[in-house]
Parts: structure tokens; C-alpha cells; sequence
């Protein structure tokens, strides 16, 4: 629970078809807000998306333990009517490298109400689900390695830039090609020396 988290309050089932009941939300997704603003935002209003969305993350990556997001992107933070940015689908490649006993144990989670099938040992399989869009995801996990914060991290370098920019740093280009490029995304006017060392790093 984290004022920047969309609160989830349910899973079920209806006949074959697994559901969440979440907190309504009003407002627009951020990648649709950052379409309509292709220059990028108002500097202090960036800023303050910027301060949400990390809050939740840091929020996250300090449970026991640790939630990872594992597809951090525009599209899964919501900006709403009142200002406030909102992470939302939250976890679900986390799940994904822990037994069910293990999740069970440490979340209290209910296996019955969850969609996987239990016996192979996961709750959801991230590949199948779709969950890691190619050009927020960092270089490990292409590399397949288990899920981090700083996969979050790097994703959150990069939703930031385009808060400030309306632009992907890399042109939408995969960590790895931009990593074998050399690709150097240039500083935005208006930031920081620490804002930019931050979201350079």
C-alpha cells in the first residue's frame, strides 16, 4: 500500500477468466498524456511525476521481499485528474522466481485465487504474460537473469527523460543495440547538474 501504488483489492475467477478488482482511477494513462505533449511536460509538473513514480518504486524495492516491477513503462503509470502519478500492474514478473510455498510464506497470498498452475512451481510466467516491453527493459533481462530493482531503475532513467523531453533516450532502441552503439542521450535544457547525473546513471 503506497499512495503512488494503484491499490489492488481482489483476484478472482469467472469461469476460465482470472480478474483483479483495483481502486478506480480518473485521469489518463502517462504514455497518452506524453503524446499530447510531444515537447514534454512543465518542468515542475515532470518533476513531480518523476518524484511519485520513484517513491513507489523505492517503496517497493524495500519489501521483504523486494517487489520488482519488471515492466516499468509509460503505460502502466497512471497520471491522474488530481495531479498524483500512480504505478500500476505491479509485480508480476517477481512473482514469477519464487515457488508457490515461498510466495505463499511470505506474501500470504491465496494460490486458489491466482491464475498459474501451481504445480510447475510459479504463480505467473512473465514470458507468457507478455511482460517486459523491449525498449524500457534493461540489459539483464534480456540477458534473463532473475528480476532486480535496478531493471526498475533503468526504466525509470528512461520515463523520466521522456517526462522532460517527450523523447526516449535511445530512440526506442533496446538496451543491448544502444549499450553496443555507444548511444549518449543528450542533456535536456532546464535540469540539474544532480538531475542529470541521476538519470544519466
Amino acid at each position: 500500500t503506497h499512495p503512488n501504488i494503484a491499490a489492488v483489492y481482489d483476484f478472482d475467477r469467472d469461469g476460465d477468466t482470472a480478474y483483479m478488482v483495483m481502486e478506480l482511477l480518473e485521469g489518463s494513462p502517462l504514455d497518452s498524456y506524453l503524446k499530447k505533449n510531444k515537447q514534454g511536460l512543465d518542468p515542475e509538473q515532470a518533476r513531480d511525476i518523476i518524484r511519485d513514480i520513484a517513491s513507489a518504486l523505492a517503496y517497493a524495492h524495500t519489501q521483504t521481499p523486494a517487489l520488482v516491477h519488471s515492466d516499468f513503462k509509460p503505460g502502466n503509470i497512471f497520471f491522474t485528474n488530481d495531479g498524483a502519478a500512480k504505478v500500476f500492474d505491479f509485480g508480476i514478473a517477481r512473482a514469477a522466481t519464487e515457488t508457490s510455498d515461498d510466495v505463499i510464506k511470505n506474501e500470504g497470498m491465496d494460490v486458489d485465487a491466482l491464475v498459474d498452475d501451481a504445480d510447475d512451481g510459479t504463480l505467473f510466467d512473465a514470458g507468457k504474460l507478455g511482460a517486459l516491453t523491449p525498449a524500457y527493459a534493461a540489459v539483464e533481462m534480456f540477458e534473463g537473469r532473475d528480476p532486480a530493482p535496478q531493471d526498475d531503475v533503468y526504466a525509470l532513467g528512461i520515463v523520466a527523460y521522456q517526462c522532460i523531453t517527450g523523447k526516449h533516450p535511445f530512440n526506442r532502441q533496446k538496451a543491448p543495440v544502444a549499450a553496443a552503439q555507444g548511444m549518449v542521450p543528450e542533456r535536456p535544457p532546464g535540469v540539474t547538474n544532480r538531475e542529470w547525473r541521476a538519470i544519466k546513471r
